[in-house]
């Protein structure tokens, strides 16, 4: 179950890529590495539709950026890009766990609303910004915990990481 224990990079790379692989809705990219040589992934969720006309969104989307051209851009006909970044510190790793519940749910939900949603977006997606940064404290926090539930004291060991701790990377 989501918030059992800290998800891993590695599990939410699966988790993403498996998602994409198995929704129509999904386009999954490895946009880049960190310095440890973890995936940096995108996810660019929106309809059916959409995605088959990807390259012309694209393009048009770019147009807004150009002043000579970006009043003749018919924004009406266009999806707006949202972005959803999540946790840029490795020690903040709720988003990056939460993350795994919206993906879920943009591809499994059904009916008015969600199709509303993903024919006028273009839901872009990382879900963890510090794949190290998470790897490294969702490693420490899994190990170190004693019992099957979070406990908020500051003074135990899955709280007490060792140097580098924190919100360092390496």
């Amino acid at each position: 179950m989501p918030g059992d224990q800290h998800v891993t990079h590695d599990q939410l790379y699966y988790y993403a890529k498996t998602m994409a692989d198995l929704s129509p809705r999904f386009q999954f990219e490895e946009i880049g590495r960190t310095f440890e040589n973890r995936p940096y992934v995108l996810l660019i969720i929106t309809s059916e539709q959409n995605q088959k006309r990807m390259n012309q969104i694209k393009a048009e989307h770019l147009k807004l950026a150009d002043p000579e051209v970006s009043g003749s851009v018919n924004i009406d006909s266009q999806p707006a890009f949202v972005w959803l970044g999540h946790s840029i510190h490795g020690n903040e790793t709720s988003g990056s766990n939460a993350s795994l519940l919206t993906l879920y749910h943009l591809a499994a939900a059904k009916g008015p609303k969600i199709d509303e949603v993903l024919n006028n977006q273009v839901i872009c997606i990382d879900p963890t910004e510090n794949p190290d940064g998470l790897t490294r404290f969702s490693g420490w926090v899994n190990q170190h915990r004693y019992t099957t539930s979070f406990n908020a004291d500051p003074q135990t060991r899955e709280h007490s990481e060792a140097w580098p701790g924190d919100r360092f990377n390496h």
